[in-house]
């Protein structure tokens, strides 16, 4: 901790490693879509988090400028995906091929990637129907 004044280092200082992350598209357009990207620091993350919440019916030259601001960070932060093009051609992980894609398509992935970042967890998994009960359930406890 800093108390104002400057301290001196005792031993090697702490570089902290870049986490990346798997985006895992599931029930929407982009099923079966992967894409690792790094994770954001807490400036970009509040940037892009103002940038996801613009309103898109309305685009003016600032709104523009604003989506491609979007694309440039997310697209920075990009590593790999399996996106291919129509003739399944891999597409590189570039500003340009999401410029390639719908919009929609975009915002979706961007919209993920800050869910991950955040920690939002996925859709849970639907509980069993089968109507067994657990073999937890099942083990008789003395409780008193």
């Amino acid at each position: 901790m800093s108390n104002g004044r400057a301290q001196k280092r005792r031993g090697p200082g702490f570089r902290r490693k870049i986490r990346t992350l798997p985006l895992r598209f599931e029930d929407s357009e982009l099923e079966g879509l992967t894409i690792e990207v790094k994770s954001l620091d807490t400036g970009e993350f509040l940037s892009l988090a103002a940038l996801v919440e613009m309103d898109f019916e309305t685009l003016g030259p600032e709104e523009v400028a604003a989506v491609e601001k979007m694309f440039t960070l997310f697209s920075s932060k990009m590593v790999e995906w399996n996106m291919t093009d129509e003739d399944d051609t891999p597409l590189p992980p570039t500003k340009e091929s999401l410029y390639s894609l719908e919009l929609f398509d975009v915002i979706e992935m961007i919209t993920g990637y800050m869910n991950a970042v955040a920690g939002v967890s996925g859709p849970l998994e639907r509980p069993s129907t089968s109507g067994e009960q657990s073999l937890e359930e099942s083990i008789p406890m003395d409780v008193s």
